[in-house]
């Protein structure tokens, strides 16, 4: 008996006989495929992918999201957060390597690190004007600032993390599939 389970169960009770059934069952590895993925990080923060990712996480409002980065702003905790710009300063690059090197060493430091990021554009646009939306310091840690808002806590741990994962090498992982067949 082959059991195709790569798609999600449609009613619990269809997993619950396949888990019974596997119970029971001498299983065989009829296939095995192997890969490794690789998996570039992700740039800074702009308004959209902010909103997108702290709604998904904390599924709070696009409202709440932006009323606790303006405060973290206002606060100076993070550059502006209406922008849809990923460029990032050469100081916080250098910045958050540091910081990079001295929490995880400095071979997790990406290797093309600030050329992953858009370089400024000379021009009038509003939109150019402004950065990613980073902490202003990454040397502030979030474990270091947990007094006042606990929300706004979160969000600037959001930032700051996906901050510093832009600066670091990709993620690889190997994927192992297995195909099985149950011998009942």
């Amino acid at each position: 008996m082959t059991l195709a389970t790569s798609l999600p169960f449609a009613l619990e009770r269809e997993a619950q006989q396949v888990a019974t059934d596997l119970n029971e069952a001498t299983l065989r590895v009829v296939d095995r495929h192997e890969e490794i993925i690789t998996e570039f990080p992700p740039l800074p923060y702009t308004t959209a992918t902010l909103h997108e990712d702290a709604t998904r996480a904390f599924n709070w409002t696009i409202s709440q999201v932006t009323q606790l980065a303006q405060t973290l702003f206002e606060t100076g905790l993070i550059t502006y957060p209406r922008t849809d710009s990923v460029r990032v300063a050469e100081e916080a690059i250098e910045a958050g390597k540091q910081v990079i090197t001295a929490l995880y060493g400095k071979e997790s430091l990406g290797h093309l690190v600030g050329e992953n990021f858009p370089q400024p554009v000379e021009t009038d646009s509003d939109l150019e004007a402004h950065e990613a939306i980073r902490p202003t310091s990454p040397n502030r840690h979030p474990d270091d600032l947990l007094e006042g808002n606990a929300e706004a806590h979160v969000l600037y741990r959001l930032i700051w993390a996906r901050f510093l994962a832009s600066l670091m090498n990709p993620a690889r992982y190997r994927v192992i599939t297995l195909a099985l067949e149950a011998e009942l």
